[in-house]
Parts: structure tokens; sequence; C-alpha cells
């Protein structure tokens, strides 16, 4: 298994003083009640041609339940799916993830996440190489016959105000499995937000990558790829949308202008 990518830094949506704000890609700080989502990234081609369906993309399902006085347990189902006018449709599930989440509370805080990547994902081409072109920076999730073990170390910083920042970092490890005979592969990701709050509405951008570790390259570069994101959210309410936009920043995604993401969080009363 050979994969390219890099550098995760996200500036995050902010919460309201009632609860916490979602982010688009990078980990959602955990709160004190259960918390269910989906979200939906289509990319967009720069070739013309390429005539994609509305629902083509990365599609996840995730739940955050706490299950101890400061731990809460995280899963997360994906599926891939691609349908070209003219070409088919090919669709298939992704890695099932499974984990746990430290919180901290609402004010600001050091949070710890670990958890696994099973390999449910089935081997569609067409439909793994969709999900990979719609959210690199979460590949895992795409990935057939691949056991990886994520690690996760956040801190989320959040004054009273209007102003919200976080980092986070951790390393990924990835282990074939089944008829994979590629090569074990470790990774890193990190990164860090900044966003604002404006009444009801948060305003944020996230900084995004993945870097290879074990890859053999010729140029030090080639370990990375960037990504920005930039978008809006509700942060009030037991219902939080948000709508962003990702941006490719290496010469190696050229082909796609840009991905749509949509996400939904809601939240137990």
């Amino acid at each position: 298994m050979r994969i390219k990518n890099a550098v995760l830094v996200s500036l995050i949506l902010m919460a309201s003083q009632a609860g916490f704000g979602q982010t688009f890609l990078m980990q959602t700080p955990a709160e004190g009640r259960p918390a269910f989502g989906a979200r939906l990234m289509r990319p967009y081609f720069a070739d013309a041609d390429i005539d994609l369906s509305t629902l083509s993309g990365a599609l996840d399902f995730f739940v955050n339940v706490p299950v101890g006085r400061q731990i809460n347990l995280v899963g997360r189902f994906a599926f891939n799916n691609v349908s070209i006018k003219g070409a088919g449709r090919e669709s298939g599930v992704g890695d099932l993830y499974v984990g746990l989440q430290s919180r901290h509370g609402e004010g600001s805080g050091l949070s710890a996440s670990g958890g696994v990547y099973l390999p449910t994902a089935t081997e569609h081409l067409a439909a793994r190489a969709i999900g990979l072109l719609s959210n690199l920076y979460e590949f895992p999730r795409s990935l057939p016959h691949v056991l990886t073990l994520y690690t996760n170390v956040a801190y989320h910083y959040r004054p009273r105000g209007i102003l919200l920042a976080s980092i986070e970092a951790g390393p990924t490890f990835s282990i074939p499995t089944g008829e994979n005979r590629g090569d074990a592969e470790l990774l890193v990701h990190y990164g860090g937000a900044l966003g604002v709050k404006v009444g009801a509405l948060g305003i944020s951008g996230e900084l995004l990558g993945v870097a290879v570790i074990t890859e053999d390259v010729e140029n030090f570069g080639d370990r990375f790829n960037h990504f920005v994101d930039l978008g809006i959210q509700l942060v009030k309410g037991e219902a939080r949308p948000a709508l962003f936009y990702q941006i490719p920043l290496d010469d190696e995604f050229a082909e796609i202008d840009g991905v749509l993401g949509i996400k939904v969080e809601l939240i137990a009363p």
C-alpha cells in the first residue's frame, strides 16, 4: 500500500457558550451527551466531461456517545458512491471505525482519542477512488484489506468571546490484511484550527494533510499533500448543519477543482 498524503492543520468551527461547534474533518470535541451526524463530500473535477451525479462522493455516518465520566465511544460508517453520465455507477462500503475519545468540558482543554479502522471496505476500484479523491485526509476509510490503528491528541482553546483555536496531531499505522500483499505504512496527521462566532453562526477554515513516514520518495516534499477547508455552520441548538468547500493545494490533485462538503450533527437534548 502506497499513499502520498500530508499535513493536517485545521481551522475549526466554534461552539456557542452552551456547547461545542463541530468541525469539518478534524475530530469534533466530545460532549457529555450523545451526538449523531452525517457528512457528504462531493468532488468537482477540472475536466468538464466528467459529469458526476449529485450524490457521488464520500458519505459518512457517525456517532459519539458518553460511556463514562470522561470517555465517549466513537463510531463511523463510510460509504463511497460514484455515478458518471455515460460510464455507469459503482458503490461500496468503507472501513468501519470504532474508538474512544476523552472529553474535557466546555472550556479550553486537552483531549485524546484512539481507535481502529476495521478492514470492511469493498474492493470496488471506482468507489474506492472517489472516496480517496473526496476525502484523502481520512484515507483509511476507503482502503480494502487494511487494518488501521488511529491515534490523536488535540488541544482546544476556547476563551469567552468570538475567537476559537485548536491543534491536533497523531500517528496512523496501516497494516495489510487478507489478500493485500503491500507494506505496512506509518503516517502522521497534524494541524491547527481557527474560527470566529458571529451570533449563532460560525465561520472557519481548516488546513488538512497527512505525512507519509515510511514510504521511499525521491523528494522530501513528495511525502506531503495539503488541503484547505472553508465554511460556515450553525453553532446553537440541537441541530447543527455545516457547509464547506475543500481546495487541494498540491499539483498531484490538479484534476480536482474542489470538494463540496455538507455536514449535519444532531445533539441529544
